[in-house]
């Protein structure tokens, strides 16, 4: 038996018939990690870069850019994955209606 011949608490979906955003998925924390990474390489450049403008100072601007994804990287991650506990905005799945208009047009 594999995992798929399990009981599940729906009834089975044909994946062969499902496309991708019909899939119901899950943020992992890696995903939200290498979120937070990648926007904050974005936001350092755009603080390092006004710092630098104000100031004219290269090493404390690049200082300035450093500190603050130090302390906003970890205030991102837990502010992402406190969002997955809020139900606001979510839709639920509709797994099952690809297969029901698949069935409804083949002859």
């Amino acid at each position: 038996m594999n995992r798929f011949d399990q009981d599940l608490p729906c009834e089975p979906v044909d994946l062969r018939w499902t496309t991708r955003r019909e899939m119901t998925t899950v943020e992992t924390k890696r995903r939200s990690l290498a979120k937070a990474l990648s926007w904050r390489v974005i936001a350092w450049s755009i603080t390092a870069g006004v710092a630098y403008l104000f100031t004219g100072r290269v090493a404390f601007a690049l200082s300035v850019g450093f500190a603050d994804s130090l302390i906003k990287i970890f205030a991102y991650y837990i502010h992402e994955r406190s969002w997955m506990s809020i139900d606001y905005g979510r839709a639920p799945a509709m797994v099952g209606d690809a297969d029901r208009e698949f069935a409804r047009v083949q002859p």
